[in-house]
């Protein structure tokens, strides 16, 4: 399965890279006097995962979409009313669950909301949004996903709502993207950390 390969690449990488490092001496270079004093190099994961979200049966008007991505009208917007409280409960638990969240926001994708003076929703739903969370060992960042894509799926349809973390869940509008930020630790015995 995926977790396998990602165990087996993980150790692979960890494999070579020491080797490299001994072989070149390279850590001399980092003020490391002797090899043995390394413990570990580790592949660190940030993810950045992008979803959308929609009020479920309604028919999604493309035009509008394009029109909005093309003026740019959603990217960073301030989310409103029920996807606003999706988003932050969204947030909330997986802090509880440990993920120490950067960031929930409003990506490019997105239609704006009306209220008519009756204070009733004229349009539906439709918005693309991100949650960042602090990053981790590779694969704690790859178990966070799934758990978090299983939380932020139950939250939204808590408030009435549909996620989607499809690549490409719209044809001609943005598609989820799922942007990871990857770097390389070397551990020492001692404790210490040395970014690579």
């Amino acid at each position: 399965d995926s977790r396998n390969i990602l165990c087996s690449s993980l150790e692979k990488f960890s494999n070579y890279m020491l080797e490299k490092i001994n072989n070149t001496g390279y850590y001399n270079k980092l003020g490391i006097k002797e090899f043995s004093e390394i413990k570990d190099i580790k592949l660190m994961l940030g993810t950045e995962l992008e979803f959308w979200v929609r009020t479920p049966y309604d028919a999604i008007n493309i035009d509008k979409l394009v029109l909005s991505q093309t003026l740019k009208e959603q990217y960073w917007k301030r989310t409103q009313g029920v996807v606003r409280t999706a988003l932050e409960k969204s947030v909330e638990i997986l802090n509880l669950y440990g993920f120490n969240v950067e960031m929930g926001h409003k990506e490019v994708g997105g239609v704006n909301n009306y209220i008519s003076f009756d204070g009733a929703v004229e349009n539906h739903i439709v918005e693309q949004l991100e949650i960042d969370w602090k990053y981790d060992e590779a694969l704690k960042s790859a178990d966070k996903e799934i758990i978090a894509r299983i939380l932020i799926k139950e939250i939204f349809r808590l408030y009435g709502l549909e996620v989607s973390f499809n690549a490409k869940p719209i044809i001609g509008v943005a598609g989820n993207g799922k942007h990871c930020h990857l770097s390389i630790i070397l551990e020492l015995k001692n404790g210490k950390k040395i970014n690579l």
